[in-house]
């Protein structure tokens, strides 16, 4: 029976000598997994850090209306210029200068800053920058032009659109003119009777 118990006691020691080194290996893989995961985690950081980045916002008002056209696919399209004021005075007039920066909206933002904008109005509009190069023919040579612009993403109207005053008999313009010359016309004929 003696020996029943040291062999049981040499097995259970042994028994534990085994699950103190499994846990030990256990213990080890998990901090080799979480530094991995950790050197992973860096990896990807880094690599979205390095990865190419290009976004544009600008707040400014419109040079003019924007007109809206279409391509031979229908798709509308608007260009316009956005005078931006810089951020410090001219040292030699004493007044702030502009950057005037070409602009470009599609689709259903071109449609909206058509409808919606005028002259003057102040907006904010956010867009990648895009460079074109195109080559023209000149005296006989080609010249290697460029353009750079915004092309818009996003719009915000920072203010709302002036209503137009109508006045109260609910005229047009021109209804309004061809009734002023009727009326000239009418006191003409008036002033023309003798009595």
């Amino acid at each position: 029976m003696k020996s029943k118990i040291r062999e049981v006691i040499y097995l259970t020691t042994d028994l534990s000598q085994t699950l103190r080194e499994l846990i030990q290996a256990i213990g080890e893989l998990e901090i080799e997994i979480d530094n991995k995961l950790k050197q992973e985690h860096i990896e990807k950081k880094e690599e979205v850090l390095y990865n190419m980045f290009n976004k544009v916002i600008l707040i400014g008002r419109l040079t003019a209306k924007p007109e809206l056209k279409y391509t031979n696919s229908g798709n509308a399209v608007t260009n316009f210029d956005l005078a931006v004021q810089r951020t410090y005075k001219n040292q030699v007039t004493d007044e702030y200068d502009a950057d005037f920066i070409s602009c470009v909206a599609w689709t259903k933002t071109a449609e909206v800053l058509a409808n919606y904008t005028d002259k003057g109005h102040k907006i904010a509009v956010s867009g990648r920058l895009e460079i074109r190069k195109w080559t023209q023919e000149v005296d006989g040579g080609t010249v290697n032009r460029y353009a750079t612009e915004v092309i818009v993403e996003e719009v915000v109207f920072l203010e709302s659109k002036p209503k137009k005053e109508e006045p109260e008999d609910g005229l047009t313009e021109e209804e309004r003119k061809q009734l002023e010359k009727l009326s000239a016309k009418a006191k003409r004929k008036q002033d023309e009777v003798p009595f």
